[in-house]
């Protein structure tokens, strides 16, 4: 079982290919639990480059890229909250920008 780094909250080594009792492939995330269905073998094209991509753009983010990214993350969020609740909700304890901090710093932790 090859994991890698989840296209969905980005954590690192959480994500791997399974496939169905059809053999159709689908990916899951252990970090958080996102399951993304694909209709054949040929679907996983971009599931064997976006690994990859992701772990370069992680990379630029510390050179600098950080706020370009923070911010596309945000677009995305204000998005999906504007079309599902009519708002973005508002908090000021912690910032939730970045999703995938908190799971780096553990996994280089321990």
């Amino acid at each position: 079982m090859l994991l890698h780094r989840c296209m969905f909250c980005l954590a690192a080594r959480s994500s791997e290919i399974k496939f169905d009792k059809r053999g159709r492939p689908y990916t899951t995330c252990r970090y958080c639990f996102t399951r993304a269905f694909f209709s054949n073998l040929d679907a996983l094209r971009g599931v064997a480059i976006a690994p990859q991509l992701i772990e370069a753009a992680l990379q630029q983010r510390d050179e600098g890229k950080a706020p370009w990214i923070d911010a596309a993350i945000a677009d995305l969020r204000k998005f999906i909250f504007d079309k599902t609740q009519g708002a973005m909700p508002v908090s000021s304890s912690a910032p939730s920008v970045v999703p995938f901090v908190e799971q780096e710093k553990k996994e280089n932790a321990g």
